[in-house]
């Protein structure tokens, strides 16, 4: 029985990986005349392939492919011979591409970043061969990657040339991970305001998708555009996003005003996720004039509805010390100023006791009957002022100050009863 050319050491390197390694070109020749490297996909300084390509040797690499060699092996990140040639940026190794290419390699083959060739040539800024992957290779490549797709790497890059020829290719955006969306959201960020517009336009398979990430970019105008184009589901199914929730989180009063003349509106549906309602979502968002607006369709909103930890608006508006938020909530005669603790055991009160700034809402809260005489209610938001007390904060002093106030009141009704 012959001895096996690829056999590991302990260190799983076979004599190819080692030859290659010391770079004795003898050896590495005597061993692939054996048969060696033809089962070899993997090797941690890559395989023979990897070395032709990073030696730019389109010799050594057409005798390798010709052995038998895989052309898509991979070394310790995880890159293919492919990944190498595009990022050494050389523009003498288009044959080194050519010839990968002619022989079927995965332009689209991820390393362990989920970075693929395509990226690397954005990355690179190297026109050429982006057009040369997306012309020759026999590999059909997804049109849509998730996460931060080529398309969405040249968005964020500002590379309009990457951006132009991989629209034309009929790439698309991937705006549902969260890493797309941050994607473009730096791209917005940067000023790349043309490049993030040619992207949202492409992006029509889900148009409430795209009206949520416009308004999460401040896109409002394209947002309120694709609106009228009457593309968007006031009601989409319970997975997508629903218009009302995306104009709520950025108060876009505007649009929730055009959304809301639609019966179809559903203005307490709840998030799948968090069982938010916009009613939670346009406090969350900060706006007052987005809770304001919710609160004007009378009996249609219900403002006392709990999300998936059992938190209603009002919850929220005080973990916010939102006193306006507060205050407008109470005012519809509809909402319990005392709901029963929410998943982690807190309510209102104690939230708003156990945040930097809110003493007034503390002190509104307890104006309300429902807890100026619930001694329970009290004594749990002073424990969760207590703890927070002593980090310098003025208000949470004055929160204990009016819940200890209140507590002795109370004890002094009882004693007078």
């Amino acid at each position: 029985m012959g001895l096996d050319p690829d056999n590991k050491n302990s260190e799983q390197q076979t004599p190819m990986s080692l030859a290659l390694e010391h770079g004795d070109m003898d050896i590495v020749f005597a061993l692939l005349a054996a048969g060696a490297g033809q089962r070899e996909t993997y090797a941690r300084g890559g395989t023979l392939v990897h070395y032709a390509v990073r030696e730019n040797d389109l010799a050594l690499l057409q005798c390798a492919l010709n052995s038998g060699l895989a052309v898509d092996s991979r070394d310790l990140t995880g890159m293919t011979p492919l990944f190498h040639a595009v990022s050494a940026n050389d523009a003498d190794n288009m044959d080194i591409v050519q010839e990968l290419l002619a022989v079927g390699v995965d332009s689209s083959a991820a390393n362990e970043d989920e970075k693929t060739p395509l990226h690397a040539c954005v990355t690179c800024n190297d026109q050429r061969v982006l057009s040369t992957l997306l012309q020759m290779s026999k590999v059909d490549i997804p049109r849509r990657l998730a996460g931060e797709s080529p398309l969405l790497l040249a968005v964020r890059l500002g590379e309009k040339w990457a951006v132009d020829l991989l629209l034309e290719s009929g790439f698309l955006p991937d705006l549902q991970s969260s890493s797309g969306k941050k994607s473009i959201k730096t791209a917005a960020d940067r000023g790349y305001e043309k490049l993030v517009l040619s992207v949202l336009q492409a992006t029509t398979d889900d148009a409430n998708l795209t009206f949520a990430v416009a308004l999460s970019i401040r896109y409002t105008e394209f947002a309120s555009q694709l609106l009228a184009s009457g593309s968007i589901d006031p009601d989409p199914a319970l997975d997508q996003e629903s218009p009302l929730h995306a104009a709520a989180k950025v108060g876009a009063v505007d649009l929730m005003c055009r959304l809301l003349q639609d019966e179809r509106t559903k203005i307490n549906r709840k998030d799948v996720g968090t069982g938010s309602t916009a009613l939670h979502m346009a406090i969350e968002g900060g706006s007052t004039e987005a809770v304001e607006t919710l609160l004007a369709h009378g009996e249609r909103t219900d403002p006392d509805v709990p999300n998936k930890i059992g938190e209603t608006p009002l919850f929220e508006a005080a973990r916010r010390a939102m006193l306006a938020a507060c205050q407008l909530l109470m005012s519809t005669g509809r909402v319990c100023a005392a709901p029963p603790p929410n998943k982690y055991g807190l309510t209102p009160l104690s939230m708003a006791a156990g945040t930097r700034t809110g003493g007034d809402v503390v002190e509104f809260l307890l104006g309300h009957e429902e807890l100026s005489g619930n001694l329970m209610e009290i004594e749990r938001a002073l424990e969760q002022a207590k703890a927070y007390a002593g980090y310098d904060s003025y208000e949470r002093q004055r929160a204990v100050r009016l819940l200890e106030e209140a507590k002795a009141n109370l004890g002094t009704s009882f004693v007078l009863e």
